[in-house]
C-alpha cells in the first residue's frame, strides 16, 4: 500500500480548477485586449494632433477634422471626435482630453468595463 506522502501531482478537482482559472484569464484577455489596443490608436492620434505646432492657435472644428482623419485611418471605433475636448491650461495653452467608458460583454449579463482618461497639451510654437 502507498503511502499520501508518495503520492505527486494534482487531482482532477485540482486539474479542473486550474483549468477554469486558466480559461477565464484567458477569456478576459481576449475581451479586454482590443479595448486597450483602440485607446493605443487614440492616445497616438491625439498625441500627433497636439504635438503639430500648426495646431497650436487653430479653432476647435480644424483640429476635429484633424483628428478624424487620423482616427479614418487608424480604423478607431470606439470613441468620437467631438467626445475630446479643448480645455485651456493654468499657463494659458490649450489641451486635447478625454475621459471615456469602454465596455465589453464577458458571458451572458457580465461586462468589464475600463476607464480611459487623458490629457495631451498642444505644443506653442515659439519664434
Amino acid at each position: 500500500m502507498k503511502g499520501i506522502g508518495r503520492q505527486k501531482g494534482i487531482g482532477l478537482f485540482g486539474f479542473l480548477a486550474l483549468m477554469f482559472l486558466i480559461g477565464f484569464f484567458a477569456l478576459v484577455t481576449m475581451k479586454v485586449l482590443p479595448l486597450y489596443l483602440n485607446q493605443m490608436k487614440v492616445s497616438r492620434a491625439v498625441h500627433q494632433v497636439a504635438q503639430d505646432p500648426d495646431n497650436a492657435d487653430k479653432d476647435q472644428r480644424y483640429l476635429y477634422d484633424r483628428l478624424q482623419r487620423r482616427w479614418d485611418v487608424e480604423d478607431t471605433k470606439i470613441l468620437d471626435v467631438k467626445d475630446v475636448n479643448i480645455v485651456k491650461l493654468k499657463d494659458g495653452r490649450r489641451a486635447l482630453t478625454y475621459d471615456y467608458d469602454a465596455r465589453v460583454n464577458l458571458f451572458y449579463n457580465v461586462y468589464v468595463v475600463v476607464n480611459f482618461k487623458s490629457e495631451e497639451p498642444m505644443r506653442v510654437v515659439t519664434n
